[in-house]
């Protein structure tokens, strides 16, 4: 027998017997845990999921965090209106209005008050994938898929701009909406002023191209790496 199906199968075992133990009031602690429902979906708190069917292992902890999920499956909402209005798969949402509207975007990640708040709130289903950690960063965002913002407010321009990265807070907050674009601490913050010193490891004892006091930085156009070494003799780092 394959081991690790056969450490499996004893693992079950443990687990089932354990289960089974007698305990003096039935249950292994007491009060008794409460919050269970049916396929693994675990709920605590005012009206939520009010609406739940065939939905698989959802977690909704908070005033109507997941109150619209019937059928969606692994979603999690932690705090007050998580995910309210969710109908779509995979999404999570930490912070009080996180992912609030959203309906059915998936894949969505939110950590923050009212991070992406506005995510597929027209309900086209095309907000996916977006991930926003700070709050109220990609707030407005509906329709914009694959968005990756840190900081408080990051991200607050786009609504429909897709595959944009942004770090910083308020970052991108006077940036228009646009995709494929990377902002890490630049002018597009909400105060008009960006980073005044940069430091990226991975360049530190690479050669690179000098002319008097200044470093001409290399990239590799081929894979888009910063601080390629060219080395003396312009061969390439081995």
């Amino acid at each position: 027998m394959n081991m690790k199906f056969e450490y499996l199968i004893h693992t079950v075992i443990v687990v089932v017997c354990l289960g089974l133990w007698p305990t003096p009031n039935g249950f292994g602690v007491s009060p008794a845990p409460d919050g269970c429902y049916p396929n693994f979906t675990t709920a605590e708190g005012c009206n939520e999921p009010n609406f739940l069917t065939s939905g698989a292992g959802n977690t909704g902890v908070g005033w109507r965090s997941l109150f619209s999920n019937a059928a969606a499956n692994f979603n999690t909402g932690v705090g007050a209106g998580t995910l309210l209005l969710n109908t779509g798969d995979s999404n999570t949402a930490v912070g009080a209005a996180a992912l609030l509207l959203n309906t059915t975007g998936t894949q969505n990640t939110a950590v923050g008050t009212a991070t992406l708040l506005n995510n597929d709130s027209d309900a086209m289903g095309l907000g996916n994938n977006n991930t926003a950690v700070g709050g109220t960063a990609l707030e407005f965002n509906t329709d914009g898929s694959e968005n990756t913002a840190v900081g408080t407010g990051a991200g607050q321009n786009i609504i429909t701009g897709f595959n944009n990265t942004y770090m910083g807070d308020f970052v991108a907050t006077l940036a228009p909406d646009e995709n494929s674009t990377i902002r890490i601490g630049d002018l597009s913050n909400g105060n008009g002023a960006g980073s005044l010193a940069c430091f990226i490891g991975g360049i530190f004892n690479n050669f690179q191209p000098v002319g008097g006091t200044i470093v001409e930085v290399t990239l590799d156009l081929a894979t888009d790496e910063l601080g390629w070494d060219v080395g003396p003799s312009q061969g390439g780092r081995h």
